[in-house]
């Protein structure tokens, strides 16, 4: 028993180590190279795609995606309608699984509740903060009508100052965090493909996110659009540690 609950006391304690990194290569024949990415083009009567990989996280894969509306008629452009098959083997015909895009929506309302969360925790602060200061102006009111000793005295400024540096502490805090939600906000809005009614003879840009999985030989994702459904297969690479 107790062997058992050392081992789950340092399993929980154990460093997490770095996530596997993934090059993903185009296996098709239309690819260019721009900046050091492989983009693949794929066309048809109404629509042109052009995507490259970029990089991903412990999670999920980022790609480059530009859209082109060569119709007549206004494109809807609906990122959460993406998708991909996930193969185990190089030689694999069937799909492991098939699993739908990263919903760029789902990200843009996950950071608003961070913001929300981010406002409740500084007005939370703020708020008791102010009963700190408060309750330390009290004290030295207080002390001013006693008999205090210097010893007394040196012990009441010493529990004022942690409680400042403690402050501080929380405020740097909250201002780093923000910022943080802030960049996460510039971010989505600048480089994020989100629903977008395309006219004709017109092109957008922006990124998308595929779920990664370390144990996959590769990947063909799915790009619905309009009358059409366009594909781009990519075959996975991990390096080595």
């Amino acid at each position: 028993m107790k062997n058992s609950l050392l081992l789950f006391i340092i399993t929980l304690t154990s460093c997490a180590g770095p996530y596997k990194i993934a090059k993903l290569e185009p296996i098709e024949s239309n690819i260019y190279w721009n900046w050091g990415r492989q983009y693949v083009v794929k066309s048809s009567e109404e629509i042109e795609v052009r995507i490259a990989y970029e990089n991903n996280s412990r999670a999920q894969l980022l790609f480059n995606i530009e859209i082109e509306n060569l119709g007549d008629d206004t494109l809807l452009v609906a990122p959460e309608r993406f998708y991909a098959d996930y193969f185990k083997l190089v030689t694999d015909t069937i799909a492991f699984i098939t699993k739908k895009v990263v919903d760029p929506e789902s990200m843009v309302t996950q950071l608003e509740k961070d913001q929300a969360q981010q406002d409740a925790n500084q007005r939370n602060t703020a708020t008791s903060q102010l009963f700190e200061v408060t309750l330390e102006a009290a004290q030295d009111i207080t002390a001013l009508g006693s008999q205090e000793s210097h010893e007394e005295y040196l012990l009441r400024q010493e529990d004022h100052e942690r409680s400042r540096a403690l402050r501080d502490s929380e405020n740097f805090d909250l201002r780093m965090n923000q910022m943080s939600l802030d960049e996460r906000r510039q971010y989505y809005d600048e480089t994020l493909l989100r629903k977008t009614s395309l006219p004709p003879n017109s092109y957008m840009t922006g990124q998308t996110y595929f779920w990664f999985d370390k144990t996959m030989a590769w990947y063909r994702v799915y790009f619905p659009l309009g009358r059409d459904t366009l594909s781009f297969d990519f075959r996975q690479n991990i390096l080595p540690d």
